[in-house]
Parts: C-alpha cells; structure tokens; sequence
C-alpha cells in the first residue's frame, strides 16, 4: 500500500507479477463509500483492463482506442469460445491514454520495483519525494 503526498488516493498494489482478478471492489468502493480504480495491466500479452468503481454500484470501464481494437480483435478470433463460455464484450469509456485519465482524476503515478522475494520495496530517487508511506503486506487485504 502506497499513501502519496498531497494525494486522495491510496495506491493498493493487489497482486504484482500475476492476474488475480478482485471480485469484491463493488463492496470494497461501498464499505469505503469512496471511488476505487482497477487498473490491470499484463505484459506478456499486453492487455490491459481500467475500471472505475463508485458508491451505488456504478462502474466505468476505460480503454485507448489501441486497446479497444485490440480486444475487439481477440473477440472475433475467438468467437465460439467466447460464445460459448458466455463471455460478452465490456463497453468502454475510449480515452486517450491511461496516463491522462490517472491525472484528470488527480491520482499520481509511482514506481516501485520489488526484490527477487518480494520482501522489500525500493522507490527510485524521483519519486520519493511524493510518497509519504509504503507498507509492504505479503498477505492477501
């Protein structure tokens, strides 16, 4: 967990180096009574999936027009399978770039980078100074 300097936002990292999707961010953005991003990004294959979760169940989900092509294409390449698992394609918000949409809603990016155990935490120089806090939680929130 992240708490940047002069930011709304806390910044939870839920998994790094794998996808395990959250089921519970509706409740989770409920109990906060508070917006919550999911912002997913898997560099194998390059997807990438943002959702923005408000009180009251309403959910918004956001791709570049790269991404959304993208998507597309693997839908209609795999179109039975698809078909047949019931799987139906998200609409989506198009955006410019992830990188706008974090500012426009005022949440500051960072990076970290964990060890070979995923036991430490290092900030590089040019962001510590937007971080006030980082907690390092090895089991699941």
């Amino acid at each position: 967990m992240v708490q940047v300097i002069d930011s709304d936002w806390v910044i939870i990292f839920h998994h790094v180096g794998r996808y395990i999707p959250l089921d519970s961010v509706s409740d989770f953005s409920q109990n906060l009574n508070a917006q919550v991003l999911v912002f997913a990004g898997e560099d194998t294959s390059g997807a990438v999936d943002c959702q923005l979760y408000s009180p009251g169940n309403l959910k918004t989900r956001y791709q570049t027009t790269e991404d959304f092509e993208e998507e597309a294409e693997i839908y209609e390449e795999m179109a039975e399978e698809i078909a047949a698992a019931g799987i139906s394609l998200q609409p989506s918000t198009i955006i410019d770039s992830y990188e706008n949409l974090f500012q426009s809603l005022r949440i500051q990016t960072i990076q970290l980078t964990l060890d070979e155990n995923r036991s430490k935490v290092f900030v590089s120089e040019v962001y510590q100074n937007k971080i006030q806090r980082v907690d390092l939680i090895t089991q699941p929130l």
